[in-house]
């Protein structure tokens, strides 16, 4: 005697309110992980920004030699991973080095 194993049976609409669900879980995941990237990003670049204006401030006391412009003293502040505090600030948007001079609350 031969028996029949039944297996669970759902309904059509259920399925495919499963499947919705599970692709819109799949979609929201997507675009948390995509979006995540950048703000961390962003957060060591303002991380970087901020350590370098503090190094400006402190060991630069705000100041440069006469034979070096702004844009050199700003390309010699290096920055773990970031590059010249220059880079970092050209990578945030500051349009050149007066700009980024006076970010880091420097006068002149």
């Amino acid at each position: 005697m031969k028996q029949k194993m039944k297996g669970m049976s759902l309904p059509m609409e259920v399925m495919v309110i499963i499947a919705v669900v599970v692709l819109v879980m799949v979609v929201l995941v997507a675009f948390f992980i995509e979006g995540s990237g950048k703000e961390i990003d962003k957060i060591d670049k303002n991380a970087a920004f901020g350590e370098g204006c503090a190094r400006l401030g402190t060991y630069y006391k705000c100041a440069y030699s006469d034979d070096k412009t702004k844009e050199a003293a700003l390309k010699e502040i290096i920055l773990k991973d970031q590059g010249s505090l220059l880079d970092v600030c050209k990578s945030l948007g500051f349009s050149d080095a007066d700009a980024c001079w006076r970010a880091c609350s420097c006068p002149g």
